[in-house]
Protein backbone atom coordinates (compact mmCIF):
# COMPACT_ATOMS: atom_id res chain seq x y z
CA UNK A 1 0.00 0.00 0.00
CA UNK A 2 1.40 3.40 -0.92
CA UNK A 3 1.87 6.11 1.65
CA UNK A 4 2.03 9.88 1.24
CA UNK A 5 4.91 10.10 3.73
CA UNK A 6 8.33 11.20 2.46
CA UNK A 7 10.63 8.48 1.20
CA UNK A 8 14.21 8.74 -0.08
CA UNK A 9 13.05 8.14 -3.66
CA UNK A 10 10.50 10.94 -3.44
CA UNK A 11 13.12 13.22 -1.94
CA UNK A 12 15.45 12.54 -4.87
CA UNK A 13 12.66 13.15 -7.41
CA UNK A 14 11.75 16.38 -5.68
CA UNK A 15 15.35 17.57 -5.62
CA UNK A 16 15.84 16.75 -9.32
CA UNK A 17 12.61 18.60 -10.20
CA UNK A 18 13.77 21.57 -8.11
CA UNK A 19 17.13 21.67 -9.89
CA UNK A 20 15.51 21.28 -13.32
CA UNK A 21 13.07 24.13 -12.64
CA UNK A 22 15.92 26.34 -11.41
CA UNK A 23 18.09 25.59 -14.47
CA UNK A 24 15.19 26.20 -16.86
CA UNK A 25 14.43 29.52 -15.16
CA UNK A 26 18.07 30.64 -15.35
CA UNK A 27 18.29 29.69 -19.04
CA UNK A 28 15.05 31.58 -19.70
CA UNK A 29 16.29 34.73 -17.94
CA UNK A 30 19.65 34.58 -19.76
CA UNK A 31 17.89 34.17 -23.10
CA UNK A 32 15.44 36.99 -22.36
CA UNK A 33 17.89 39.61 -21.08
CA UNK A 34 21.26 38.95 -22.69
CA UNK A 35 21.66 40.61 -26.11
CA UNK A 36 21.80 38.36 -29.17
CA UNK A 37 25.31 39.55 -30.06
CA UNK A 38 26.65 38.25 -26.73
CA UNK A 39 24.86 34.93 -27.18
CA UNK A 40 26.30 34.63 -30.72
CA UNK A 41 29.80 35.39 -29.40
CA UNK A 42 29.50 32.49 -26.94
CA UNK A 43 28.28 30.17 -29.71
CA UNK A 44 24.59 30.10 -28.83
CA UNK A 45 23.07 31.26 -32.09
CA UNK A 46 19.88 29.25 -32.52
CA UNK A 47 17.38 30.79 -30.10
CA UNK A 48 13.73 31.79 -30.60
CA UNK A 49 12.95 35.46 -31.07
CA UNK A 50 12.91 37.68 -27.98
CA UNK A 51 9.21 38.29 -28.67
CA UNK A 52 8.46 34.87 -27.20
CA UNK A 53 10.17 35.78 -23.92
CA UNK A 54 7.30 38.17 -23.28
CA UNK A 55 4.53 36.48 -25.27
CA UNK A 56 4.64 33.03 -23.64
CA UNK A 57 4.22 34.32 -20.05
CA UNK A 58 1.43 36.63 -21.23
CA UNK A 59 -0.32 33.76 -23.00
CA UNK A 60 0.03 31.56 -19.93
CA UNK A 61 -1.44 34.29 -17.70
CA UNK A 62 -4.38 34.76 -20.04
CA UNK A 63 -4.88 31.01 -20.21
CA UNK A 64 -5.00 30.95 -16.41
CA UNK A 65 -7.49 33.84 -16.31
CA UNK A 66 -9.73 32.34 -19.00
CA UNK A 67 -9.67 28.85 -17.49
CA UNK A 68 -12.16 29.87 -14.79
CA UNK A 69 -14.90 31.08 -17.15
CA UNK A 70 -14.27 28.09 -19.40
CA UNK A 71 -14.62 25.69 -16.46
CA UNK A 72 -17.75 27.53 -15.30
CA UNK A 73 -19.26 27.20 -18.79
CA UNK A 74 -18.31 23.53 -18.98
CA UNK A 75 -20.03 22.84 -15.65
CA UNK A 76 -23.16 24.60 -16.90
CA UNK A 77 -23.12 22.53 -20.09
CA UNK A 78 -22.86 19.30 -18.07
CA UNK A 79 -25.62 20.23 -15.62
CA UNK A 80 -29.06 18.85 -16.35
CA UNK A 81 -31.79 21.43 -17.04
CA UNK A 82 -34.34 22.01 -14.30
CA UNK A 83 -37.08 20.18 -16.21
CA UNK A 84 -34.96 17.03 -16.67
CA UNK A 85 -36.41 13.69 -15.57
CA UNK A 86 -33.20 12.92 -13.68
CA UNK A 87 -34.12 15.54 -11.06
CA UNK A 88 -37.26 13.69 -9.96
CA UNK A 89 -36.81 12.13 -6.57
CA UNK A 90 -37.66 8.53 -5.73
CA UNK A 91 -37.84 6.36 -2.61
CA UNK A 92 -34.01 6.28 -2.35
CA UNK A 93 -33.61 10.06 -2.24
CA UNK A 94 -32.51 11.59 1.04
CA UNK A 95 -34.09 14.93 1.82
CA UNK A 96 -32.11 17.28 4.05
CA UNK A 97 -33.23 17.35 7.68
CA UNK A 98 -32.16 19.12 10.86
CA UNK A 99 -32.30 16.11 13.18
CA UNK A 100 -28.60 15.25 12.85
CA UNK A 101 -27.33 18.81 13.37
CA UNK A 102 -26.38 19.71 16.95
CA UNK A 103 -25.60 23.39 16.44
CA UNK A 104 -25.28 25.86 13.57
CA UNK A 105 -21.58 25.12 13.01
CA UNK A 106 -22.00 21.42 12.19
CA UNK A 107 -21.64 20.18 8.65
CA UNK A 108 -25.04 19.11 7.33
CA UNK A 109 -25.42 15.39 6.61
CA UNK A 110 -25.21 14.10 3.07
CA UNK A 111 -28.49 14.72 1.25
CA UNK A 112 -29.87 15.27 -2.23
CA UNK A 113 -30.37 18.80 -3.50
CA UNK A 114 -34.06 19.33 -3.89
CA UNK A 115 -35.59 20.72 -7.05
CA UNK A 116 -37.30 23.42 -4.99
CA UNK A 117 -33.92 24.57 -3.64
CA UNK A 118 -32.61 24.97 -7.17
CA UNK A 119 -35.62 27.08 -8.09
CA UNK A 120 -35.15 29.28 -5.01
CA UNK A 121 -31.47 29.71 -5.85
CA UNK A 122 -32.32 30.60 -9.44
CA UNK A 123 -34.91 33.17 -8.35
CA UNK A 124 -32.51 34.58 -5.76
CA UNK A 125 -29.63 34.81 -8.25
CA UNK A 126 -31.44 37.33 -10.48
CA UNK A 127 -32.66 39.65 -7.71
CA UNK A 128 -30.95 42.85 -6.60
CA UNK A 129 -28.88 42.59 -3.41
CA UNK A 130 -31.53 44.39 -1.32
CA UNK A 131 -34.22 41.84 -2.21
CA UNK A 132 -32.24 38.63 -1.63
CA UNK A 133 -34.04 35.74 0.00
CA UNK A 134 -31.63 34.09 2.41
CA UNK A 135 -32.20 30.37 2.16
CA UNK A 136 -30.23 27.56 3.74
CA UNK A 137 -30.25 23.99 2.54
CA UNK A 138 -32.23 22.93 5.59
CA UNK A 139 -35.25 25.24 5.29
CA UNK A 140 -37.41 23.04 3.09
CA UNK A 141 -39.10 20.08 4.72
CA UNK A 142 -41.01 17.58 2.70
Amino acid sequence: MSSPSPTPVRAIYGFVLYLAAYVIFVVYVVWAYVPDTWLDAVGLSYWPQKYWAVAVPCYLCMLWVLAYPAWFGYIHLCTAPLDCMDLITDEFSQAPNRENIRDGNDTPPLADILYQMLLLFQMNFHRPQTEKIFVTTMTLHL
